[in-house]
């Protein structure tokens, strides 16, 4: 009843359903789009929804997604939408952040002007969201003219392919909101043919799950905890370049509690200089 924009994701590991669902809401005094997320086990009783305001808030935009939306030149956030995707236990979200200017309206009803971008977010649960430091985007649209030169958004889920992932792109070569009134009417200013052949959808390919990395130019090292043991084999997703090599070495923590420190440096027989190391672009 609120939004026109759904996103459904079938959470095969915990065995249920995530629904995302575009609302109208308020940060500060304006109404802006927003998501909230509603869970069920049977796609057909569902939890998080109790009326307008009592709901489980997904996707809300705050100051600080405003403070990015005028370092572009417009003045608030929203979120149009989003896709998921799950690996693991691990959830990752593309959503698409809608920088809107002015006018704004005070009312319960949508904002129409303005431009969007993709960024990541990621979460444990699937209800409770974070982003990366400082909330980058991960795809921006293109220069004036182009195909995604005013406004693009990303719905539903990944494709894999391969070892590559897909994401279908809708852009559009004009502003959202460009070609209709404040009123949502079309603008009888604006001959209805130039209104054609405006919008595309194209597909970003990336590698299979390389959302984030850490990275070094000179010989640094890491500590990442692996946590309970799920197999026999550690995966390692690196690439390498010039004379750059990655090695691995293996220690016990001082005690096993999370974030604990190592008891030592490695194991005997699996330190860094017992480790082959590794060169290229591979898993």
């Amino acid at each position: 009843q609120h939004g026109d924009v759904a996103t459904l994701h079938v959470d095969r590991l915990r065995g249920r359903y995530l629904l995302y669902h575009k609302v109208g809401s308020n940060h500060g005094l304006t109404s802006r789009r927003s998501m909230i997320v509603l869970e069920s086990r049977d796609a057909i009783h569902w939890e998080g929804y109790h009326g307008y305001r009592q709901w489980h808030e997904a996707f809300f935009a705050d100051d600080y997604d405003d403070l990015l939306a005028m370092q572009r030149g417009f003045r608030i956030a929203e979120f149009y939408g989003q896709t998921l995707h799950q690996v693991g236990p691990l959830y990752i979200a593309v959503q698409n952040v809608f920088t809107v200017g002015l006018p704004l309206k005070n009312k319960a009803a949508q904002n129409p002007a303005g431009r969007s971008h993709l960024r990541l977010a990621f979460s444990h649960d699937g209800l409770h969201w974070r982003y990366p430091c400082g909330r980058p985007s991960f795809v921006e649209g293109g220069g004036p003219g182009m195909f995604d030169g005013g406004f693009l958004s990303a719905n539903g889920n990944f494709v894999e392919h391969g070892d590559d992932m897909w994401l279908y792109i809708y852009g559009s070569r004009t502003d959202h909101g460009w070609g209709i009134t404040p009123d949502f009417q079309l603008d009888p200013t604006i001959p209805f043919n130039e209104q054609n052949n405006l919008t595309s959808t194209v597909v970003a390919k990336f590698k299979r799950d390389r959302f984030a990395s850490l990275a070094s130019t000179y010989r640094c090292s890491f500590d990442a905890e692996a946590g309970p043991r799920q197999g026999d084999q550690l995966t390692i997703n690196a690439i390498t370049r010039n004379s750059g090599s990655v090695r691995v070495a293996i220690a016990e923590q001082s005690v096993p509690l999370h974030l604990s420190l190592r008891k030592s440096d490695s194991l005997p027989g699996f330190s860094f200089d017992d480790c082959i190391p590794f060169s290229g672009d591979s898993v």
